[in-house]
């Protein structure tokens, strides 16, 4: 929260800016993807729930956005780095009402500073606002300035905003749903998404990490599915990968992970399982497992460690030698743990590819037969997801009836959303209708 306060403050104070437009403030991303809680003010990450929560970052923006609105004017006699570390910045209304923003990250001791009022601001009385690192956006006794002077006590790690303007306050947050983990089995048809523009063709819980997994019609016309649609590989300024798409929990150990694929000519298709974790911004290489199959039959199971992994193996010596022998130099740090060729396996047509975890048995199956099984360890849990062919020219295959579950369960009803959880757009027809 202070430094969201310092950074605004210093943007002016250092830099003459006027206008920050700050990324993003709610987060809806699983806690594995790259920025998922910094620096956003709410957490919600948990839609199958509509559990969220809230962050001291919020008041760090309730410092600055009860106190200033668009139009407001940055002072520049009254906007100062602190001798004993902090700074200040006062900020002036067309009406003349003004606000005084102070944070003291970086102060060593109290510090007394004394204000003068100039001309041409409101002489009214001062309301005051404190936050520090025990509580957040408290309402403290207002300052009535004498002969246009006041002085003002401030602590060290603490963020003040004074006010000439009233109705500041501060929101509760009652009723908030209680947190649930992912819903396990879990099964996706995708056929509740009659209208997929409406929902800007994204299902809900999967998460794109590379390209775009979007619903369509399939292509035999029999309801719908999921897609990889874009056809061409970015021009990446990071340690690229291949498309693919996750979601579920991270605790999740032994399950299966299974859908229906449909490849064009020349494409590769997966499943993936144990996904732990998804690049750090500066690259998106997974680590996990993956089924993979083309379209000539070829069927791998391959262990993925993430490239900028090699130089930091940590542990006992015989876990550095476990992870060792589990990683080679390929790009992604990938390692084919099983291979086999398939006869039945043709472009154009529907196939079954299943991924099972027990312990450190890992096996693969096409169309309800087991083509592979392999042992590896390296990774004991994770997420589930889907993936797509790489190269120049990008795979773009179809899914469907995506099905996580463990060994025991049978197929599960299809995942149906929360009361709450609407289209994000509407459609032209809609908005006739009403």
């Amino acid at each position: 929260m202070i430094s969201i306060v310092e950074c605004f403050n210093r943007n002016f104070i250092q830099s003459g800016a006027t206008k920050i437009i700050n990324w993003y403030d709610i987060s809806g991303v699983y806690p594995i993807e790259p920025y998922s809680e910094d620096p956003a003010a709410l957490l919600a990450q948990w839609p199958w729930s509509g559990h969220y929560k809230v962050r001291d970052a919020l008041w760090g923006y309730a410092h600055y956005g009860q106190f200033s609105k668009v139009g407001w004017q940055y002072l520049n006699g009254g906007s100062v780095n602190l001798q004993g570390g902090g700074s200040v910045v006062t900020l002036k209304s067309p009406k003349n009402d003004y606000s005084i923003i102070i944070e003291t990250k970086n102060a060593k001791s109290v510090q007394h500073i004394r204000f003068q009022i100039g001309g041409g601001l409101s002489p009214k009385q001062l309301c005051v606002w404190l936050s520090n690192k025990e509580n957040s956006f408290i309402q403290q006794a207002n300052v009535k300035p004498v002969n246009g002077t006041f002085t003002l006590t401030l602590a060290p790690n603490s963020v003040y905003s004074l006010s000439t303007t009233t109705g500041q306050q501060k929101g509760s947050f009652s009723e908030i749903p209680v947190q649930k983990a992912f819903p396990f089995p879990y099964y996706e048809t995708f056929d509740q998404y009659s209208s997929p523009e409406q929902w800007g063709h994204l299902p809900r819980y999967t998460a794109d990490i590379i390209d775009a997994f979007e619903i369509t019609d399939r292509p035999d016309k029999k309801g719908k599915c999921l897609r990889q649609v874009v056809p061409e590989a970015t021009l990446s300024w990071a340690p690229d990968w291949r498309p693919y798409t996750i979601l579920g929990d991270e605790q999740w150990k032994d399950y299966e992970v299974s859908a229906d694929v449909y490849l064009n000519k020349g494409d590769t298709v997966g499943v993936m399982g144990r996904i732990n974790h998804v690049g750090t911004g500066y690259g998106i290489i997974p680590k996990g497992y993956y089924l993979q199959l083309d379209d000539s039959g070829v069927c791998r199971i391959v262990v993925t460690r993430g490239k900028k992994d090699k130089k930091a193996i940590t542990g006992d010596a015989e876990q550095q030698a476990i992870i060792k022998r589990q990683n080679d130099q390929s790009e992604g740090g990938e390692k084919v743990l099983g291979e086999i060729r398939l006869s039945n396996i043709s472009n154009s047509q529907w196939h079954n590819v299943k991924l099972r975890f027990e312990g450190a048995t890992i096996s693969a199956f096409v169309d309800g037969t087991q083509a592979l099984q392999v042992n590896d360890s390296l990774y004991t849990q994770g997420m589930a997801g889907l993936m797509a062919g790489g190269g120049e020219k990008l795979s773009t295959p179809y899914f469907d009836n995506l099905l996580i579950k463990d060994m025991k369960s049978s197929i599960p009803n299809p995942s149906l959303g929360l009361p709450t959880q609407l289209p994000i757009y509407k459609t032209k027809g809609l908005q006739k209708s009403r």
